[in-house]
């Protein structure tokens, strides 16, 4: 006989206890075999258990899903959600990076790290910084981005009709489109922190292009921009006396970098702190966004979670020698430095947050940090 038909004729001789012998095993087995066969079943339970839950966990990864919304509560109202003038207002200011993009960008170590740029190389003479973009950047709308857009970015920034509050920092800086995705920038003199200064947003040229720069706050794109920033403007609510009460933006699915989960953000303005703090405990918003020190007493809600931020800003006092003699004396000026209570000040003023700077750098700032390699590309 075949070993197959062994193996079968053998496996049919099989008898296997039915359903209802099953049933009376327990009558014919006594208390230790018993004990013996649950003991066996749970083992086999918890073999298979464990088997299983491992394949799951290996198999699978948990991950956030994409969705939801955040409102949160600002002091202020937007005026130029505007690259060329947010600097001038906080909620401008808070608002215009989520919209546009710059060149560089600030990554979670405070580092400058390319954003638009694709790759970038710093001249031997440290005067130029030829940059490359993307090649997978869109606008809002759709368009593409080119160097058009960053040359006439930069070239509106210098311009004083304009008023920007930041063209100081491109004075002296000269900008050439070398192709379509190439610009170059020239310096009159080495600049270390030149880069951080590409940070700002660049405007789309096909949008701006026909407004005189001396209307250029009275263009709507102030408030509806277009930008290539992770969000896209959705919409705005203003009261009967003109000012903006609210402000949604939405997650960009075609962001050039890996896009936000959160899917839409809804900005609530108030005139002050205590009208904001009041909405908080009433659930009308979802988080405090200030740079304000907030009274942790006027925070009711059981399930409010504070996350401190270090900010790169000092108070000092500057004394002015040439209008008191006696300032002049140095261990006069030592006196009133060891009889200023910084403690004092930053407990009572500032709520505890703060600390004390004895010198002109903050901590945590380091002017001889090297910048990233000039010609490698660094992305998140």
């Amino acid at each position: 006989m075949p070993p197959i038909e062994r193996i079968t004729h053998w496996f049919r001789s099989l008898r296997f206890p039915t359903f209802r012998q099953l049933t009376r095993l327990p009558m014919i087995l006594n208390t230790r075999e018993r004990i013996a066969l649950a003991s066996g079943i749970l083992a086999c339970i918890g073999g298979i258990t464990l088997i299983v839950t491992t394949w799951y966990l290996g198999a699978t990864e948990r991950r956030p899903a994409v969705g939801g919304t955040y409102v949160e509560g600002l002091v202020g109202e937007p005026h130029f959600v505007n690259p060329l003038f947010a600097s001038a207002n906080n909620v401008d200011d808070d608002l215009t990076p989520l919209l546009y993009s710059g060149l560089f960008r600030v990554d979670e170590h405070g580092q400058i790290v390319p954003d638009l740029a694709e790759q970038f190389v710093i001249g031997a003479d440290q005067k130029s910084v030829t940059v490359t973009l993307r090649s997978d950047v869109r606008w809002h709308d759709g368009a593409r981005l080119t160097a058009d857009d960053v040359v006439f970015t930069m070239h509106l920034l210098q311009d004083q009709n304009a008023g920007s509050p930041i063209r100081a920092s491109f004075r002296g800086v000269t900008i050439e489109r070398t192709d379509e995705r190439t610009v170059k920038f020239s310096i009159d003199r080495p600049f270390a922190v030149f880069l951080s200064a590409l940070t700002v947003g660049i405007l789309p040229e096909h949008l701006w292009s026909d407004i005189p720069p001396t209307h250029l706050a009275l263009a709507d794109l102030n408030l509806r921009p277009i930008g290539t920033g992770p969000y896209r403007f959705v919409g705005l609510t203003k009261d009967k006396r003109g000012s903006v009460r609210s402000y949604t933006i939405e997650r960009y699915s075609g962001f050039h970098r890996t896009s936000p989960l959160l899917q839409t953000i809804t900005f609530r303005f108030f005139p002050d702190l205590n009208q904001l703090t009041a909405a908080f405990n009433g659930r009308d918003v979802d988080g405090i966004g200030t740079l304000g020190a907030i009274n942790t007493a006027a925070i009711t809600r059981s399930d409010a979670t504070r996350y401190p931020v270090r900010l790169p800003q000092t108070t000092a006092l500057f004394l002015n020698q040439r209008r008191n003699a006696a300032l002049r004396d140095h261990a006069t000026r030592e006196a009133l430095n060891a009889a200023v209570d910084r403690h004092a000040i930053i407990v009572d003023v500032l709520g505890g947050a703060g600390e004390p700077v004895g010198g002109p750098l903050i901590p945590g700032f380091s002017p001889t940090a090297d910048p990233p390699p000039a010609t490698t590309p660094r992305c998140a």
